[in-house]
């Protein structure tokens, strides 16, 4: 999953795909948007921080915290 998670973030750094495009399940969604400051992109159901955070399971956590630091700044 976490590894799942991170080729779908490298994917929309590098251009490859936009957020809005992102595919995968509702919480992998969730992790990407977070991850990429785009929660309303990838989730726009979904968009508030606090309750997308409590739907992830713990290896998609250890994810966001990850790479948020690594990627949270860029936009695509």
């Amino acid at each position: 999953m976490y590894e799942q998670i991170k080729e779908k973030v490298e994917a929309v750094a590098a251009g490859e795909t936009s957020a809005e495009e992102v595919t995968g399940s509702t919480t992998v969604r969730l992790a990407v948007g977070l991850i990429l400051n785009r929660l309303q992109d990838t989730n726009p159901t979904l968009s508030d921080p606090i309750d997308a955070w409590e739907r992830l399971d713990e290896i998609q956590r250890a994810a966001v915290q990850d790479l948020r630091p690594i990627y949270g700044d860029r936009r695509s």
